[in-house]
């Protein structure tokens, strides 16, 4: 349930991804969402099932301080 940058391994065209993204573990009683993988818009409040699998993951960098 935290926003984290992912990286999606190769399709079958070879091509690789990194997205924003967060992983699902169970539904709660706000919502329900299949276990895996979801990309995350910060805009948006719909989050898409990532359709690759996941290999690595890192925590979101922390903001730029003025």
């Amino acid at each position: 349930g935290v926003p984290v940058i992912a990286f999606v391994a190769p399709n079958e065209y070879g091509k690789t991804r990194t997205i924003r993204a967060e992983y699902v573990a169970e539904a709660t009683d706000t919502y329900y969402c299949e276990e895996g993988w979801y990309e995350c818009n910060e805009y948006e409040e719909v989050h898409w099932n990532v359709g690759g699998v996941v290999t690595h993951w890192m925590p979101l960098p922390l903001p730029p301080v003025e």
